[in-house]
């Protein structure tokens, strides 16, 4: 679970423990920048230099993460989620932003690191229906109550018959600066 990097010198190798409990990593293609994870769900930057020493200290991107989903070659574009479902993104290796939230799929564009992601919106319905539920539930009963009380048991049976949950999830597309909703009542992406 540690992070090591690994330099030749001129007799021997010689190596130096980045950081310990490390869950995953990448190291951009020019060797010159690297990103890892580690097991209390924070992500790190550091840059190296040309020889592959480590350059200051490694800077904190986020915290809470769970995978580090996807790298850019130069690690100019990284997404990662966190247990949560949040989809998050960083340009440049700068502070994580939330680009989602109740992420159910998501897809990267290698090229040119662009993102495909379905989003859950039953939850939100969920929640929405039932607050109107109730609401729309006290009322019927007050009415129902002054009028008869067989009345509010039979009101009370036709609001929830009326309710009928959300189908599908929503397809987005996330191109690193502003997100795009594409289509509603997606099933899945592939």
């Amino acid at each position: 679970g540690a992070l090591s990097l690994y330099r030749r010198t001129e007799k021997s190798w010689q190596g130096e423990v980045l950081a310990a409990l490390v869950l995953d990593f990448r190291v951009s293609a020019d060797r010159q920048s690297a990103v890892y994870l580690t097991g209390d769900g924070k992500l790190y930057a550091l840059r190296l230099t040309e020889s592959g020493e480590q350059l200051g200290v490694a800077v904190k991107l986020a915290s809470g993460m769970q995978q580090i989903s996807f790298a850019s070659a130069d690690l100019r574009q990284l997404y990662c989620s966190d247990a949560g479902g949040s989809l998050c993104y960083s340009a440049d290796l700068h502070p994580v932003q939330v680009v989602s939230v109740d992420v159910d799929q998501s897809i990267f564009i290698r090229k040119t690191g662009h993102a495909y992601y379905l989003r859950d919106e039953q939850q939100k319905k969920a929640v929405s229906d039932v607050k109107e539920r109730d609401e729309e539930l006290a009322r019927r009963e007050s009415k129902a109550t002054a009028e008869e009380p067989d009345a509010a048991s039979a009101q009370q049976q036709t609001a929830m018959s009326e309710i009928t949950p959300a189908e599908g999830k929503t397809l987005c597309y996330f191109d690193g600066t502003k997100n795009q909703i594409l289509l509603h009542n997606v099933s899945r992406l592939s």
